[in-house]
């Protein structure tokens, strides 16, 4: 039974990569990190990334998670590894999205998962229709804090070409690299905070919720509909800040 209804319960049940007849390289080069490490040399083996990955299945079952893995297709000559199976599908409430891929190594790997798949009930898997991508389109991300985002001492930028200790302008450049535009609804927000979500160049400010259903309609067409769901890691309660109280009471007033 599937019910993902927020990021921070406690896990259950997951679904874990194999390194089980992963080839010498990449049969598609699906991303600029994959460019790096296969320019850089460092591409790892098979049996490497099987042991790590069966470290991680240990722990996942000592805390009690059920750990799902895909079918090793090592006959497939399109697939290049199945080490990532969170970028084929994820789950949203009760229902299981099967994603679909603008590249044939990453749709030749869905077979793997046709077993865990069948598992579940058919009215909560939920197909991509052909030519349609989740990859790459509009990010909407709502951040109504008043008095914006906190700069991140560690990873945040201090000056033209220097910050925190995990500071790199490679990491900044990298955030939400796939979206095609990222949409931040904000009554506030910093050049720091354009930054930190991606690349500046990329990132569209709005004030008002009207400002973006018009930003939208103008790149889509009219009748646009997009899906909204909850991100946890990026949520904080009203109830735990303390400085929101007296707004939010004026507010209700």
């Amino acid at each position: 039974m599937l019910r993902v209804t927020d990021e921070f319960s406690p896990l259950k049940s997951v679904i874990l990569g194999t390194g089980v007849g992963m080839k010498a390289a990449p049969t598609e080069l699906v991303s600029a990190t994959l460019r790096q490490t296969v320019r850089a040399g460092s591409y790892p083996a098979g049996a490497e990334t099987e042991a790590e990955l069966s470290a991680v299945e240990s722990a996942l079952r000592q805390a009690g998670v059920d750990v799902l893995r895909p079918e090793a297709l090592p006959a497939a000559p399109l697939v290049s590894d199945q080490t990532c199976p969170r970028d084929l599908g994820f789950v949203i409430d009760q229902f299981f999205f099967v994603a679909r891929s603008r590249f044939d190594s990453r749709n030749a790997e869905l077979p793997g998962l046709a077993r865990i798949i069948t598992r579940l009930p058919a009215e909560n898997v939920v197909e991509t229709p052909p030519g349609h991508y989740l990859e790459g389109g509009d990010v909407v991300l709502i951040s109504h804090s008043y008095d914006g985002q906190c700069l991140h001492q560690y990873a945040g930028r201090f000056g033209t070409d220097y910050g925190g200790r995990g500071y790199t302008p490679r990491r900044i450049a990298g955030n939400l690299g796939k979206a095609n535009r990222t949409i931040v609804f904000a009554p506030n927000l910093s050049w720091n905070d354009r930054e930190m979500i991606g690349p500046p160049d990329k990132v569209d400010w709005h004030r008002t919720w009207d400002e973006v259903l018009a930003d939208l309609e103008r790149r889509h067409g009219p009748g646009t509909r997009v899906a909204l769901y909850p991100y946890a890691p990026l949520q904080m309660p009203v109830s735990s800040m303390a400085w929101a109280k007296p707004q939010m009471a004026g507010r209700s007033a």
